[in-house]
């Protein structure tokens, strides 16, 4: 029996046999797209670890780590959500053919987006806790998908 998701402009109608993303999956795509994030960091790096390693490495140390930190967290928060709200997914949800939607089957709102970066930092700061329910739900959903009412699909069918 095959497994259906049907596309209509931007909504898909998510059928019975509908495949969810699985960990494996996902967590590859997670790893690309941190990779992809930190090439886009690095320039931010660059100019970091330079100026600790000068004359001034205190003020980069106390100074500028916030502005490091706050750095990260901006990167990391426009690369996902305009990949999610745009694309249905991030480059690395392209390379191993996974989409992202709301639970409605719908392409996700810059909002809803937002909400499931947020939702992301949470699953992390569990020490990667929030991913296992991937393992242990129907629909594959980690914490962060829970929190936002999202859902991860297989595209190869």
């Amino acid at each position: 029996m095959g497994k259906k998701m049907e596309v209509y402009g931007n909504d898909i109608m998510i059928g019975n046999g509908s495949t969810y993303a699985s960990f494996l999956r996902r967590m590859g795509a997670y790893l690309i797209d941190l990779l992809v994030s930190l090439l886009f960091m690095l320039p931010l790096f660059i100019w970091y670890g330079r100026g600790l390693f000068s004359d001034q490495s205190g003020l980069y140390l106390l100074g500028y780590s916030l502005y490091l930190v706050l750095g990260i967290f901006v990167i990391r928060l426009l690369y996902l959500v305009i990949g999610w709200s745009t694309l249905r997914g991030t480059l690395g949800c392209r390379a191993m053919r996974i989409i992202v939607l709301t639970t409605a089957g719908t392409r996700l709102s810059v909002g809803r987006s937002c909400i499931r970066y947020l939702a992301l930092l949470v699953s992390a700061a569990l020490f990667g806790m929030g991913w296992i329910t991937i393992l242990l739900t129907p629909r594959r959903q980690a914490i962060h998908d829970y929190l936002a009412s999202t859902i991860v699909l297989d595209r190869r069918n």
